[in-house]
């Protein structure tokens, strides 16, 4: 996220359950470090 101008929080939890909310948040941060990770090519 190098050229990002800025960042959008879509953080809208689908459920308060435990087992949810740490599903949600472990799939959102395995997502954004494989797009900060991925080489950047410019659009």
């Amino acid at each position: 996220m190098v050229a990002a101008a800025a960042v959008i929080d879509l953080a809208n939890l689908p459920s308060f359950e435990d087992k949810a909310v740490l599903g949600f948040f472990e799939t959102s941060g395995r997502n954004l470090l494989a797009v900060e990770a991925a080489p950047y090519t410019s659009v």
